[in-house]
């Protein structure tokens, strides 16, 4: 049973605004435009799981914290199990936790749409466990289960390891263990950087008549490790307030900023070469004040930006000019950039069906074929900076490299760090001195 594949039966739906008459009065005031909403065959909502994601994601909305994607996630998986329930005559008041265990199975062999691709271990993890939740919420609720509270518990606790049952010794895993953290980075290397650069648009001190936005905002990733949603959310303010700072004599010269909308709501510093400055305020003079006058002109006194820095362009549709720059538009821009430079490879997928399914060869083997995808995310701009601060580290003798990258990337524990970097960096024969300076000094032409 592929899972994944799009069903007639069940529906899940973007909620807009002032669209909520088809929501149960009950969770009506916490529904917001962008939530997703899951409706059974008979076109009704499930109420109860409906309501689940809903609670979720008013309780982070309340405390400042990020929502949306989680929301949307507990949907989609949501959706995803309650199909599953429909295709095995299931009620959610009779499910047990050998259920749970048909369900894994099911995800594990499921092809996403999507990638066509199986799904990472981590993605069945996250379904598993947001069943877990649903079904602990459902318990304090008061709405009949089959499974008890501490089985629950249990499953969210230890990761889906449990005891079957009137066995003491025969331990099963509902998942498989995911990739170590240090396989799933792939750093740019300096030439690498470049194309994508260049693919990305002009340097910001090139009069050309062409966005520089998507390419500002890389570098600013590249130069200080920030993560996607927190490039995306920097302010014009910040920038203004580092304009005293620059120094037009030492362009690598770092300057502070401190951020408090970061991943988990922990604050944070992170360093700007003078340089980046300079660059960051040319956009705010140029194409920045152009995109503001061009949608104040189309929607007078609405102030559309919200003080963002990085703006969606002329390009974009009228309703969207001048309103802040999304993670999801500044990701896909970067991985289009990086499938132009080239920095592709093959990977090999599943042939679907129009409907889906996974097509079947004569011998009953899947069909399968190979595509090139990207070699980069945006996210490796952040992995770059983590390794190229460690060479940097090493080639001037710094007894604890790996404890200055920790500060510089704002991880909580050292460990943490390096988990994700020790052993990719053990792998590498060369030693990459003074990377970081090079290809500043590329991107930005620099002689010295």
């Amino acid at each position: 049973m592929n899972i994944e594949t799009p069903r007639t039966c069940f529906v899940i739906k973007v909620v807009e605004t002032h669209q909520h008459d088809f929501v149960h009065r009950r969770i009506r005031q916490r529904i917001v435009a962008g939530m997703k909403i899951i409706f059974g065959p008979d076109a009704e909502p499930l109420s109860n799981m409906n309501e689940f994601t809903a609670e979720k994601a008013d309780r982070a909305r309340r405390a400042g914290k990020s929502w949306l994607n989680t929301q949307n996630a507990y949907a989609d998986d949501l959706y995803q199990f309650a199909t599953f329930m429909y295709v095995r005559g299931l009620r959610e008041d009779e499910v047990i936790v050998d259920d749970l265990e048909e369900f894994s199975f099911c995800l594990n062999e499921a092809i996403s749409v999507k990638t066509k691709k199986k799904l990472k271990p981590a993605t069945v993890k996250r379904r598993l466990a947001t069943v877990a939740r649903y079904f602990r919420f459902r318990i304090a609720k008061g709405l009949p289960t089959q499974i008890p509270l501490a089985q629950v518990t249990a499953l969210l606790k230890d990761g889906f390891r449990q005891f079957r049952a009137g066995s003491n010794s025969n331990v099963y895993e509902l998942t498989p263990g995911d990739a170590p953290p240090n396989e799933k980075i792939s750093p740019f290397f300096e030439a690498e950087l470049s194309k994508v650069l260049e693919q990305l648009g002009p340097p910001t001190n090139k009069v050309i008549n062409k966005s520089c936005r998507d390419r500002l905002a890389s570098e600013v990733s590249y130069a200080t490790g920030m993560r996607l949603d927190e490039v995306c959310s920097l302010t014009i303010a910040q920038i203004l307030e580092l304009a005293r700072h620059v120094d037009k004599d030492d362009p690598y010269k770092s300057v502070g900023l401190w951020l408090s909308k970061t991943k988990g709501l922990k604050p944070g510093e992170v360093f700007l070469p003078s340089i980046l400055i300079e660059h960051l305020l040319a956009y705010i003079r140029g194409e920045r004040s152009e995109v503001v006058a061009e949608a104040e002109r189309l929607s007078p006194g609405q102030n559309r930006d919200r003080g963002r820095l990085f703006l969606n362009g002329l390009g974009s549709n009228h309703r969207d000019i001048g309103r802040p720059l999304q993670p999801d538009t500044l990701s896909r821009r970067f991985s289009a950039a990086v499938y132009d430079a080239g920095l592709v490879m093959r990977e090999e997928t599943f042939v679907l069906h129009k409907d889906g399914f996974p097509i079947t060869q004569s011998d009953g083997s899947y069909a399968m074929t190979v595509r090139f995808v990207n070699c980069h995310s945006f996210h490796d701009l952040r992995h770059t900076f983590a390794v190229e601060n460690y060479y940097a580290g090493i080639a001037v003798g710094e007894k604890e490299p790996w404890k200055k990258v920790q500060v510089r990337l704002r991880h909580a524990s050292l460990k943490t760090t390096t988990d994700i970097y020790l052993k990719w960096v053990e792998k590498r024969e060369e030693v990459i001195s003074d990377a970081h300076v090079a290809a500043l000094r590329s991107i930005y032409g620099l002689t010295k």
